[in-house]
């Protein structure tokens, strides 16, 4: 059974996103080439994309009370690429309360 199917028969479903995301091609000036090569897409499961999307509208004292979506613009890309993947690994790993601030 495929990857796709087997997420369909456990009820989630999977959809092509950003590890960068595409409000950062005008916020941090990357090209559209960057945001939309290969290697920043992949098959995420909607329930980590929605845990992913939550947490970068989170704000922290270590984030300077911005929204890690606004703490990392500005950031090169591949730190941001970087995080992103570490955010994308700990929601699959460990669920959203393995993230630093999420208790």
């Amino acid at each position: 059974m495929g990857a796709a199917k087997q997420f369909a028969a456990q009820g989630e479903t999977l959809n092509w996103e950003h590890v960068v995301e595409r409000s950062q091609a005008a916020k941090s000036g990357f090209p559209q080439e960057w945001i939309n090569h290969p290697d920043n897409l992949m098959l995420l499961e909607s329930s980590t994309n929605f845990a992913k999307n939550g947490y970068y509208s989170k704000t922290f004292n270590w984030t300077g009370e911005k929204s890690i979506r606004n703490m990392l613009t500005g950031m090169p890309f591949h730190q941001q690429w970087d995080f992103g993947m570490y955010v994308i690994n700990t929601i699959r790993t460990n669920g959203k309360q393995g993230l630093p601030g999420n208790l």
